[in-house]
């Protein structure tokens, strides 16, 4: 079994996937919306299920003085909607650097700007999912 990582922004989800043993977390994609609908949480569970996820890790926005924001609000719904769907262990992270550092690492590698906004929200749901990977062993 795996577990899967979400980076859920106002406009995109990045997704990472572990491997079987849950100990190295890969990036996986960026699902685009306009409106949390039936569409965006089928892919979702369509993700899970193709890939044997049995926990999902879902990073939480909070204020960077720890209060809840906008964002841990819209994380809150994305896990309500998941588990009407799927009865599946979800795992809240404080993600509060995980976009900074996710960018900072493509910036390390020297990817363009523009591919760096392709793919920083996939790379921020790794750094979300291998941070929890991390505090498991």
């Amino acid at each position: 079994m795996k577990a899967m990582g979400l980076d859920i922004g106002s406009v995109t989800v990045g997704v990472a996937l572990s491997d079987g043993l849950k100990m190295i977390a890969s990036s996986y994609t960026v699902i685009r919306y306009e409106y949390e609908n039936d569409q965006l949480f089928t892919q979702i569970i369509k993700i899970i299920e193709d890939n044997d996820v049995d926990e999902v890790i879902v990073g939480m926005p909070y204020h960077m003085n720890g209060d809840f924001s906008e964002g841990c609000a819209r994380t809150k719904r994305f896990e309500e909607e998941i588990l009407k769907r799927k009865q599946i262990k979800i795992v809240e992270v404080d993600e509060r650097m995980s976009t900074i550092t996710a960018q900072n690492a493509l910036l390390t590698f020297d990817v363009s700007r523009k591919k760096r906004k392709k793919v920083v929200d996939k790379v921020a749901a790794t750094v979300i999912l291998q941070t929890y990977l991390d505090r498991k062993f």
